[in-house]
């Protein structure tokens, strides 16, 4: 915007103000590395320091125009400043210089067109006139004017016409001279080219001493116009800056209202995140008490379980031992005193009673050790105490087998005190078992099970088996009985492997004997 308002100013020939946009322009250009803009920048200051003929300064900010020009590589730039350097260089009165600079562009083809390819060949006439080679100079601003005539480029013939004026004035022909000055004026004056306007009624005091005044006159005038129609074009601008001021000042209220709004939008939506988070996390602190109490209660009730069957056991072996001392006390007794006196009765002659008693006497000797073994198995010291939980795994195969027709296979360790193992991989097992034969049930259409517990190296191993049809295990990875599965593996700190196909499933979940 700066840059835009800067160029516009030197078109108005409000020079200052041109002067301090350009220059605030750039400051905010270099931090940018807007090289373009920059060129633009700097080429604009050149014109401004050569309109208030400040010919040294306006070379050297060509000069450094040129040089943002080489990485843009831009032919046109390339030219427009040889052109404005040439510009210079003419009115530094410096003019082998300035043709030099004319005609190191006037050949080039690429970024040329036809209205600069005029203006150039305008201008290297224009220099040729001034450093005294009128007929060459004369040549080359014909040739222009026609370019220009045919192009119907206005303001091109306007300067063709002055500098014919100047080639007149310094060939001493006033009389053409005023005539090529005159109707450059005259179109001058329609398009509104004021600038020149003033050049040109200057040129005419010089060769018209006859309306001296009135040349002097009209330019002194159009001074007066121009100087007022400059400080209205600067209010005008100086009104614009104000207002853009104020324009900007709003915007960056309503830019910093909008941060706040931001900021306060982004807090809530914060605020509201952590209250999901901790109504999320109190969901899941509230799941895991309530998981934690499902397993305790799980692990109670199997321990009221083992303690009933620990009951009925110590009762049924009690019992047994009532049995056994009634059976060696009364039976035995009595059958013994029966065997004696058939032993007396024995001693009486007569085959037949002695083949008789002799009958007696050995079925009551078969009826005594025969008593006599039942007493003493059931007198036996049997370890019962780990009848608990394997009874409660063989009523479940019993329930699977007799309603599924399963053959289930089931083999435990003898190295394995089930009163050591914890409660709780107890009942995982137990589950995992009961999960394993839903499945199968369900799914595997499998005649025969094993199921193996035992210690492999530092694992307790829980392995079961199945001849089923196998599934695919990745299109089971979500399965509800598989998961149930993987979160009891991983409730114990153990690990489970499946493999399955056609010929069957295996399951091997293991469990660090430190666990167990």
């Amino acid at each position: 915007m700066l840059l835009n308002q800067a160029i516009i100013q030197t078109k108005v020939n409000d020079y200052l103000g041109s002067e301090m946009a350009s220059l605030e322009a750039i400051s905010i250009l270099k931090s940018l590395g807007e090289n373009k803009q920059l060129y633009l920048a700097y080429n604009n200051l050149g014109v401004i320091y050569n309109n208030l003929g400040n010919y040294g300064k306006s070379l050297q900010y060509h000069k450094i125009a040129q040089s943002f020009n080489k990485d843009l590589s831009n032919p046109y730039y390339e030219i427009t400043s040889l052109n404005n350097i040439g510009v210079v260089y003419k009115n530094l009165e410096r003019y082998q210089e300035a043709i030099r600079s004319f005609e190191d562009v006037i050949t080039r083809k690429e970024g040329m067109n036809s209205r600069l390819q005029a203006m150039l060949t305008d201008n290297l006439g224009h220099a040729h006139i001034l450093s005294g080679n009128f007929d060459e100079g004369y040549s080359l601003i014909r040739e222009a004017l026609d370019k220009r005539m045919k192009l119907d480029h206005k303001g091109g013939i306007v300067m063709s016409n002055i500098h014919l004026g100047d080639y007149y004035r310094l060939k001493d022909d006033k009389r053409n001279a005023i005539r090529q000055y005159s109707k450059a004026a005259e179109l001058a004056d329609s398009l509104n080219m004021q600038t020149e306007l003033l050049e040109i009624y200057l040129s005419l005091v010089e060769v018209d001493k006859s309306n001296e005044t009135k040349h002097l006159r009209a330019h002194i005038d159009l001074t007066d116009k121009l100087i007022k129609e400059e400080r209205s074009i600067q209010n005008q601008f100086a009104r614009i800056r104000y207002e853009t001021d104020q324009f900007i000042k709003r915007a960056d209220n309503l830019n910093q209202q909008k941060t706040y709004l931001i900021i306060g939008i982004t807090l809530v939506l914060i605020l509201f995140f952590l209250t999901y988070i901790i109504q999320r996390q109190n969901s899941r602190n509230k799941k895991l008490v309530l998981e934690k109490q499902q397993q305790d209660s799980n692990e109670r009730i199997y321990d009221l379980l083992l303690n009933s069957q620990q009951k009925y056991e110590e009762g049924s072996i009690t019992e047994r031992k009532r049995i056994s001392r009634d059976l060696h006390d009364s039976v035995l007794s009595k059958f013994f005193g029966i065997r004696i006196n058939l032993e007396v009765l024995n001693n009486k002659t007569g085959k037949d009673s002695e083949e008789k008693r002799s009958l007696y006497l050995a079925s009551l000797k078969g009826i005594e050790n025969e008593i006599r073994n039942i007493s003493h198995k059931l007198n036996a010291d049997y370890d019962f105490s780990e009848i608990g939980f394997l009874d409660i795994l063989k009523d479940l195969f019993q329930e699977f087998e007799e309603s599924d027709n399963l053959k289930i296979n089931f083999l435990s360790g003898r190295k394995i005190n089930w009163n050591a193992i914890k409660n709780n991989i107890k009942i995982n097992f137990y589950r995992i078992i009961q999960e394993s034969l839903q499945n199968i049930r369900k799914h595997a259409k499998a005649k025969n099970v094993e199921i193996r517990i035992d210690f492999e190296e530092d694992y307790l191993i829980l392995h079961i088996s199945d001849d089923g049809q196998g599934f695919e295990i990745k299109n089971q990875e979500k399965g509800i009985g598989l998961k149930n599965i993987g979160e009891r593996v991983m409730e114990i700190q153990g690990k489970f492997d499946i493999i399955s196909n056609e010929g069957g499933t295996i399951l091997k979940i293991s469990i660090p004997k430190d666990e167990v």
